[in-house]
């Protein structure tokens, strides 16, 4: 499994530092579940603002999943 870096559709710099923190946390957590093999943080993070599609992905990591996710706000609130 691979937690792709979740996009942030907000217009701060704060934003993209969530949109990682909760990347990072995800894959964290998933990667405590027993057989489960979940890509390093390193490696998802490569593929930050690619232009490959999710089946190239999978195969250049050998993955048969792919968790991809976004953040955006709405006046207060925050939007995953």
């Amino acid at each position: 499994l691979v937690v792709l870096p979740f996009l942030s559709h907000g217009p701060h710099d704060r934003d993209d530092y969530l949109a990682d923190g909760l990347t990072e946390a995800l894959i964290a957590d998933l990667s405590h579940l027993e057989d489960l093999r979940v890509i390093s943080r390193t490696s998802a993070m490569a593929y930050r603002d690619t232009t490959r599609t999710a089946p190239q992905i999978a195969r250049e990591l050998d993955v048969d999943l792919i968790v991809e996710g976004a953040l955006a706000r709405d006046g207060d609130r925050l939007l995953v």
